[in-house]
């Protein structure tokens, strides 16, 4: 969460390099384990390329370490609460690809692109 609104978690890479925690380090630095075996997409939005993975993560630790970090049942999320377009539309694409049962992966930008799902196909 930010003061903008909610986003995903985020970070400059999936896992750590040297010095350089990637998403997995900052999210067990925040008290969860992650899982994120799966590519879901891949876009440019300006001159930032974002790399998105699915998976699971859960809570380690008994108390929140992270106040920014907010746990949320999909139930109760409301797509106008995520912040940026592309995030609300990804998150929009995850939501009914978990309903129909069709994963996929999304390449393009920000406002464009295609979606392959796993069976191969354009979407």
């Amino acid at each position: 969460r930010t003061a903008a609104g909610l986003t995903v978690p985020s970070g400059i890479r999936l896992g750590g390099q040297g010095d350089e925690p990637g998403l997995q380090e900052a999210l067990a630095a925040a008290g969860y384990e992650a899982e994120l075996p799966y590519l879901f997409a891949v876009y440019e939005d300006g001159a930032i390329q974002h790399i998105v993975h699915r998976g699971q993560a859960r809570r380690i630790t008994p108390i929140r370490i992270d106040e920014s970090l907010v746990e949320l049942p999909l139930s109760e999320l409301q797509l106008e609460a995520i912040s940026s377009p592309a995030e609300r539309a990804m998150i929009a694409r995850f939501l009914h690809e978990r309903e129909s049962n069709v994963p996929g992966i999304y390449v393009g930008d920000a406002n464009a692109g295609t979606l392959l799902t796993l069976a191969g196909q354009q979407a």
